[in-house]
């Protein structure tokens, strides 16, 4: 696996098919209440890093991608519930096995907490650019 200056992974083209693509840029068109809350956050490089949204990974679209230090940020709605969790357990550890970092909040801390939240998300950017170097 390719990986950036900093040692982080480098999102691989292989896996950005044209019905991925699509699928993606649909997802982007309709975001959940808590994606556009977070993204209001996110975007613009807010946080001083840029932050990607409904972006392919290893395959799998994540809800927000922060390139710079591979970070994954996943905003769960009803549909993860105990049906979800095997899979998302499975995506959580096959990234993670790659080099990337995942975080997960439910819709209800985005909603509630968008602070809190965003405070957390700049916590864990900061401790990976210190491990990137």
């Amino acid at each position: 696996m390719r990986r950036n200056k900093r040692g982080f992974p480098i999102l691989q083209r292989k896996y950005f098919t044209t019905k991925k693509v699509a699928f993606a840029q649909r997802l982007r068109r309709n975001r959940t209440k808590a994606e556009v809350a977070l993204w209001d956050r996110l975007s613009n490089r807010k946080l001083g890093i840029k932050f990607r949204q409904q972006a392919i990974v290893l395959g799998w679209i994540a809800d927000f991608y922060c390139p710079d230090v591979a970070l994954i940020i996943e905003v769960d709605g009803p549909s993860h519930d105990e049906n979800r969790f095997e899979d998302d357990v499975y995506r959580d550890t096959t990234m993670e096995e790659c080099g990337y970092s995942v975080i997960r909040f439910t819709n209800e801390q985005v909603l509630n907490d968008t602070d809190g939240v965003v405070e957390s998300i700049a916590i864990e950017v900061d401790g990976l650019l210190e491990e990137g170097g």
